[in-house]
């Protein structure tokens, strides 16, 4: 957007320009000049503060030219170009221009290296050094150029030399020439010249040496070496010796070791040199003592070869102990007992030093050593427990009086024994019933066992040798031993099993069953002077017969028993019998009386408890006439109330957790001797949150109200309280409803939301199924097809997120993709699928400017491609944004935007209102 107002303007300037490397200082590079159209306005230049370092700019003419300051120089290896921005300013208002300034290459090849420095090395080689010329500003050295020539021919020859180090070996000469050698650097632009030549001396005046070592030696003797010429010297000859010793051995003194020499005398071929070793009392392994040739004048050795180096061997005089022929392995029994022996462990020692030993600190946790014998035996109070660790690897010291000492490893194993558990305490026995006891008991410590699989039971009656087996079956630890004698002892042992065996018997645990109850029932209605009939019934057969009191009483306003037939009686159950009869006889006579009850009651007495239906009524008829006197009169027998009596219900019973609304649980009915008494059921206040019971026929459902469910991991039982009235006398039954476990998979999410994210990938969502009642969502599978296809395929997905991202998809087809949840109790059904489009309904957008530039105040325009038409309307999402620093766009039109491209066509334009001002602003 170009403004109204007038700075000064740049028209048709160079935006390139280029100068030499290494240009000299004030060197010519480009002009850039401006004009104004304000008339008057005077016009000056300047660079930018980087520019501004390497180039001058003149004020006033807009000349650049080479700045080169301090030492600086162009150098097109370093900076290849520099991008100046020249700044014309009027009284007011300032432009810039761009200019980028080559700096273009200049061949550059090294600097000629100094004279190389040569050395003979043996008869037929010499070493070669030189020094690196300096490439300061230059491209760096690639490669080197060697020639050599016997100096009497100047017959240059190549040596074969490659890479940019500074050395090199030459060899194959002649023994007696002298050679001259010359260097040349290269670069990647050029060569530098040849250098002065260095030169090597022939080797007619050079002896060839090698050396050769003693035989071995004892520590404290001095090794003796052998220093050999190929000839003898007019003059003494200095051979240069470096001394070392084996690692790892001390027989050599400091002062002995390192650079030495010897002189072979003049006219002499060889000379000796020895080398003191010293006696310790130190044991060290047997080592060697080296000497090798080292460079010096006059002499050369062939450095690498055998000749160039000796050794000699020193044997140590001290002795370590030495561990011969000992075992390796040991084993020894778990559970061992204190100080039994494992294994025995001996060194000898060959300077009859006393051997003393002991074992490594985890070892020595667990198993004691005889420092004298090496005997190894089980450490006082360490139990060995095969199940925690099969084998320790223990090491054996010995060491001698001079502290040298060896080492031996030992595995020792510790091998499995059968270990059953230890028998249980004596078992905790109380009579539960009259037929039955409850038995307890506690688990037995299995550290370091197997664990407890199962226990066995077993019970007698009171001394009775014979013992019966009680079914049991797993690791709980109580039980209920059923169909016994009531009032009888009874004695319970409980024997534990592991995998590796069974436990012994406990100690005996004992209790008495409980006295039977007693109740009784009475006969039909009887006419008076035939006997009233009543049964009395015990709920466990005694063992012993069992007399059971009585107290028998008359209709009130009645006399149809005899005196001597009332009040206190007794009847005996027999021993293994449940019940009795007892017969209350009454008169005949013929006075007129009302119709009555004969009630017998079950009194309290030895042997037995009084149960809640105590007692009975039989009616018994008068038959005789109403006399004359009495014809008016009506006499109402007494009304005598019978508790209700529940029929056999169960203490406990189970019920499926989520079951229905409804669902039966169990029926519990009560009876009552009185005739005409209506029975009604209840529930404890907390049960009946959970159950119903119908009122009228004891029927227990499950009641499924708000939401509520049964559910195991939340209430694995409840105790419910039975309560049945006959409208005068309530009597309870206490009831254990156990919530079974039933796999509680997880709900099938619902379909899944699927968008294409591009033509080959589409993003997967869902919502997670609710868990409440059960176990957590623990993963997600996820499976994908081409709609209309059968063969799913698995996603690769993990974690308990509810989205993903799948990719490598076909452009043009529409799939279906489908969820399943998981939780730790089964997977869920298959959601429904979601489905995803082909990208066939993509459209790639692009955006093209319109005419520019355009003056402040006239409409940016821009056009929006599509690759290809729309069946629909497709609404693209813009983002306009002002260039910073100006304020052309106003903050209404800026932001996000949208265009629509219409149905059939690919184009769609859209246009940037501008705002005139007249504030001067940067294009």
């Amino acid at each position: 957007v170009n403004d109204d107002d007038h700075t000064p303007v740049f028209t048709s300037q160079p935006t390139t320009a280029s100068v030499p490397e290494n240009s000299a200082d004030n060197k010519s590079v480009v002009t850039i000049v401006a004009t104004d159209a304000d008339a008057g306005d005077t016009i000056t230049y300047s660079l930018d503060a980087t520019s501004d370092k390497v180039f001058d700019i003149n004020s006033s003419t807009g000349a650049i030219t080479v700045q080169v300051d301090a030492g600086s120089a162009l150098d097109h290896e370093d900076t290849p170009s520099y991008r100046a921005t020249v700044t014309a300013s009027d009284d007011t208002n300032t432009a810039t221009h761009d200019v980028t300034i080559s700096v273009s290459d200049v061949l550059e090849p090294p600097s000629t290296p100094g004279r190389p420095t040569v050395a003979r090395t043996s008869p037929t080689s010499m070493t070669v050094n030189w020094t690196a010329p300096d490439v300061t500003g230059k491209p760096p050295i690639s490669g080197y150029d060697v020639e050599y020539t016997d100096s009497r021919t100047e017959n240059w020859l190549a040596h074969n030399f490659t890479g940019t180090g500074t050395s090199t070996t030459i060899s194959n000469l002649s023994a007696s020439s002298e050679y001259w050698v010359r260097v040349k650097a290269k670069n990647d632009e050029g060569t530098s010249g040849w250098t002065l030549v260095g030169t090597s001396s022939g080797s007619e005046n050079t002896r060839t040496i090698s050396i050769s070592g003693g035989s071995a030696v004892t520590e404290g003797t001095a090794a003796t070496f052998t220093v050999n010429a190929d000839e003898a010297s007019g003059s003494s000859l200095t051979i240069n010796l470096t001394v070392s010793e084996a690692s790892g051995s001390d027989f050599v003194a400091s002062g002995d070791e390192g650079s030495k020499s010897v002189t072979i005398t003049a006219g002499a071929t060889n000379a000796s040199y020895s080398v003191p070793t010293q006696d310790d009392r130190t044991d060290e392994p047997n080592g060697s003592v080296t000497v090798r040739l080292a460079s010096g004048t006059g002499y050369v050795h062939n450095e690498g070869e055998i000749q160039s180096f000796a050794s000699v061997t020193v044997n140590d005089d001290d002795h370590s102990p030495v561990f011969t022929s000992q075992p390796t392995t040991a084993s020894v029994a778990e559970n061992s007992a204190d100080n039994t022996d494992v294994v025995t462990i001996t060194a000898t020692d060959a300077d009859g030093d006393a051997v003393t030993y002991s074992l490594d600190a985890t070892s020595d946790a667990v198993f004691d050593i005889n420092s004298s014998t090496g005997a190894i035996t089980v450490d006082a109070g360490v139990v060995l427990n095969y199940e925690n660790t099969t084998s320790y690897s223990a090491t054996v010291t010995a060491q001698d009086s001079n502290n040298n000492s060896a080492t031996h490893g030992v595995t020792i194993s510790v091998t499995d024994e059968l270990e059953p558990p230890v028998a249980p305490a004596a078992p905790t026995v109380s009579g539960a019933s009259a037929t039955s006891v409850s038995v307890s008991w506690t688990a037995p410590d299995v550290t370091g066992k197997p664990p407890i699989n199962g226990y066995d039971v077993q019970y007698r009656v009171s001394g009775v040798t014979a013992w019966t087996a009680h079914a049991f079956t797993g690791t709980g630890t109580s039980t209920t031993i059923s169909s016994l004698t009531p009032s009888t002892t009874y004695e319970v042992q409980v024997q534990a099993s592991n995998d590796e065996g069974g436990s012994d018997w406990s100690s005996t645990g004992s209790d008495d069953t409980n006295d039977p109850t007693i109740t009784i029932s009475g006969g039909s209605a009887v006419t008076e002077g035939t006997a009233a009939a009543f049964t009395v019934t015990a709920d466990g057969a005694p063992g012993a017969n069992l007399t059971v009191n009585l107290t028998v009483s008359d209709a009130s306003d009645s006399d149809f028993v005899a005196s001597g037939d009332e009040g206190s009686k007794s009847v005996t159950i027999n021993a293994g019998a449940t019940t009795a009869s007892y017969s209350v006889p009454t008169q005949g006579d013929s006075t007129e009386e009302p119709n009555g009850p004969v009630t017998v009651r079950v009194a309290s007495g030895a042997g037995y408890s009084v149960g809640t239906r105590s007692s009975a009524s039989v009616t018994v008829n008068d038959d005789d006439d109403p006399s004359a006197d009495d014809s008016d009169t009506t006499i109402t027998p007494p009304i005598t109330n019978e508790a209700p009596v529940f029929d056999s219900p169960p203490s406990s019973l189970d019920v499926a957790e989520n079951s229905d609304d409804g669902a039966a649980v169990v029926t519990i009915t009560a009876t009552d001797a009185d005739v005409g008494d209506t029975l009604s059921y209840s529930l404890d206040s907390t049960s009946d949150t959970v159950f119903d019971i119908d009122s009228s026929s004891g029927v227990i459902t499950v009641q499924v109200d708000d939401g509520t469910a049964l559910d195991h991991e939340a209430t694995p039982s409840y105790a419910a309280v039975v309560t049945v009235t006959d409208g005068s006398v309530e009597v309870t039954h206490s009831l254990t409803i156990n919530v079974t476990d039933v796999d509680e998979p997880p709900d099938a999410p619902a379909a899944p939301t699927v968008a294409r994210t591009s033509p080959i990938s589409m993003t997967v969502n869902w919502t997670a199924p609710d868990v409440t009642g059960k176990p957590p969502i623990n993963g997600y599978d996820v499976e994908y097809v081409v709609s209309g296809t059968s063969n799913w395929s698995a996603h690769n997905f993990t974690g308990t997120g509810t989205s993903t991202t799948i990719s490598n998809l076909s452009a043009s087809s529409e799939y279906w993709v489908r969820v399943k949840a998981k939780n730790d109790e089964g997977s869920s059904d298959w959601s429904l699928v979601g489905t995803s489009s082909g990208s066939e309904n993509f459209r790639t957008i692009s955006i093209a400017a319109g005419t520019s530039p355009v003056t402040e105040g006239t409409a940016a325009t821009f056009t929006l491609t599509a690759d290809k038409a729309s069946d629909d309307s497709l609404t693209v999402n813009l983002t306009v944004s002002d260039a910073s620093g100006s304020d052309f766009v106003a903050s209404g039109d800026e932001g996000t935007k949208t265009v629509t491209i219409t149905a059939g066509v690919t184009t769609a334009s859209y246009s940037v209102p501008t705002q005139d001002d007249r504030t001067d602003e940067p294009n």
